[in-house]
């Protein structure tokens, strides 16, 4: 799995345009390919987590376009898991399953995963990281919060629960964010003052 991006505490509209203009054209691309073989199983994955970071990272930009932008990339996603259901489906030799929960049933799943999502943060602050190297460690805990954030959003209007329970994880989703914002900002401190004293020691 590629790095988290690390994103301003409150995207830019400009920058959210161009990013969800660059993902659809990459989703849409791949959405309309078959998944194939196992081996590629990993593009459709990629693109789902960045698609998951993109929209959890835009959800608080208002705009129309970005709006539209942010439909057509759910819509989009929801193609992208489709062909993994129905690659994985195929694999194993079992038929994908067919029906869509209803909104109640969306709703009380997402209440309990919002409980899971608040647990996993904790959980993962709960390691210390101290090396860059480590960072994964919350990073993927973060694609997972994140997940459930995009796919959650839709729903939030129908519940005042769940529009609490998603606030709750959004700040521990905060936390987990500025940890990683911490470390890796300390790292290339690091990294910065050990290049200036290696130029130091070339001028001896």
């Amino acid at each position: 799995m590629g790095r988290t991006s690390v994103q301003p505490a409150m995207m830019q509209l400009q920058d959210a345009l161009a990013q969800a203009e660059a993902h659809l054209r990459n989703a849409t691309e791949l959405a309309g390919r078959p998944v194939g073989k196992e081996e590629l199983l990993y593009m459709w994955d990629n693109q789902i987590t960045a698609l998951d970071n993109f929209l959890a990272d835009s959800e608080s930009v208002q705009d129309d376009k970005l709006k539209g932008l942010r439909a057509q990339l759910r819509e989009t996603k929801k193609k992208l898991t489709d062909s993994v259901v129905a690659f994985e489906a195929q694999a194993s030799g079992e038929t994908a399953e067919g029906g869509e929960p209803s909104e109640a049933e969306w709703v009380e799943s997402y209440m309990e995963q919002a409980k899971e999502m608040i647990a996993l943060v904790k959980e993962s602050l709960g390691q210390k990281i101290k090396s860059v190297q480590d960072l994964v460690q919350w990073e993927e805990p973060l694609a997972v919060v994140n997940g459930f954030l995009a796919d959650s959003e839709p729903f939030q209007e129908k519940s005042r629960d769940l529009r609490k329970a998603r606030s709750i994880v959004r700040l521990a989703r905060k936390d987990l964010k500025a940890s990683i914002e911490d470390v890796f900002t300390k790292w290339k401190a690091a990294d910065r003052a050990s290049g200036a004293d290696g130029d130091d020691e070339d001028e001896d």
